[in-house]
């Protein structure tokens, strides 16, 4: 007597796998509290399905921007011909989206977003809900490890910092440009 095989196929969904828009992300990390005057770094990257190619970065504040930065204005846009002394991007055309904002001020206090363009007609992205940078007044000591009226290269140094943020999940960023 011969055997009977029956092969049964399943079909499961994998989500996240064959899906375009599972690959469509923005990261930020923040908050980030600053002190006024610094240089402020908002890290940030991104991921898009391939074929398509960036061709267009953008990033917007909300406080003068609406929903999803799609609309003018941007404090930094990569098409367009006028660079901002203040707003500087980072970044690239690939998955690094850092934005750099020298000589911060309290009205740079907001809900930055990073918007993106590809070459495919559906291809457009916002990082929502953004990343938040609160710029607060500061003070700062330098207690020298040397007994150098001055700070020499190649000395060590202590640095003590407060700054008033009202968000106690803030991180204080100190960067060496």
């Amino acid at each position: 007597m011969g055997s009977l095989h029956l092969w049964v196929l399943i079909l499961l969904p994998l989500t996240g796998v064959l899906s375009d828009n599972s690959k469509w992300v923005v990261n930020y990390t923040g908050p980030i509290c600053a002190v006024r005057g610094s240089n402020v770094i908002i890290p940030c990257n991104y991921s898009y399905p391939k074929p398509h190619n960036v061709q267009t970065v953008l990033w917007c504040s909300m406080n003068s921007n609406k929903d999803i930065c799609v609309d003018p204005p941007h404090v930094y846009n990569s098409s367009s011909p006028d660079a901002s002394d203040v707003f500087q991007y980072a970044g690239d055309k690939q998955s690094d989206c850092t934005l750099l904002i020298r000589n911060v001020q309290f009205s740079h206090s907001a809900v930055y977003r990073f918007r993106f363009i590809t070459n495919e007609d559906k291809g457009k992205w916002t990082g929502d809900p953004g990343v938040t940078l609160e710029v607060g007044g500061g003070t700062g000591r330098v207690v020298h490890g040397e007994t150098h009226a001055r700070t020499l290269v190649g000395d060590s140094v202590n640095l003590t910092c407060a700054v008033n943020c009202t968000s106690s999940n803030n991180s204080l960023q100190l960067t060496r440009l």
